[in-house]
């Protein structure tokens, strides 16, 4: 399986701002501006059913995509398993912690930024660009969102300043293992829900 890891800000939804759902963290930009490109990220596209994702790349650069398998020349890779994790900030404990909030199955990972289509929703938060696209995802509620993600400050592996990890090191085999088996689990878990509703 390729696995991308992305670091965004923290929301409840990411299905754009509201009054009880703003983003929080996710770096200068959001700090500067009060929103994200990344504030639409589990939104459907009516239109056309996909979900359509950013994150902010170290320079506005490009994914590698030769880390994902693709080619040097190639303009995207697609069946690509992307991790969303953001920033819990816990008021109450003291503490900030990176989590797991949600992920994308089998998606398409382009080298660079994309500027259409835009999907209604995306354009009325002031979003004109995406980075991924796919037709499955699944966003973790807050409760759920309990698997926390190294710092490459804390830790062996992790994230550094980019907000992308491709975890490919040594390692980092260890830790993408387990992440595998706790998003099959999930996934395992709430079909198992929804057939025991239906039955």
């Amino acid at each position: 399986m390729t696995i991308l890891f992305c670091r965004i800000g923290w929301m409840k939804n990411y299905q754009g701002q509201t009054e009880t759902d703003t983003i929080e963290g996710g770096g200068s930009y959001v700090e500067e501006n009060g929103t994200g490109f990344e504030v639409c990220n589990f939104a459907r596209n009516s239109e056309d059913g996909c979900f359509y994702g950013y994150v902010r790349v170290l320079n506005a650069g490009a994914f590698n995509l030769a880390k994902l398998g693709g080619g040097i020349d190639n303009k995207y890779v697609d069946d690509v398993t992307v991790v969303w994790v953001a920033t819990d900030k816990d008021e109450e404990a003291g503490s900030s912690k990176m989590k797991i909030v949600g992920w994308y199955r089998h998606a398409r990972v382009f080298a660079k930024e994309q500027f259409q289509p835009i999907p209604q929703l995306h354009q009325k938060n002031g979003i004109d660009k995406y980075r991924i696209k796919a037709t499955e995802a699944t966003l973790l509620p807050v409760k759920d969102r309990e698997f926390f993600i190294p710092h490459a400050r804390t830790e062996t592996g992790g994230f550094g300043n980019n907000n992308i990890w491709y975890a490919q090191n040594d390692n980092a085999k260890e830790f993408v293992d387990e992440v595998i088996q706790y998003i099959d689990k999930y996934e395992r878990e709430k079909r198992l829900e929804q057939l025991n509703k239906l039955g």
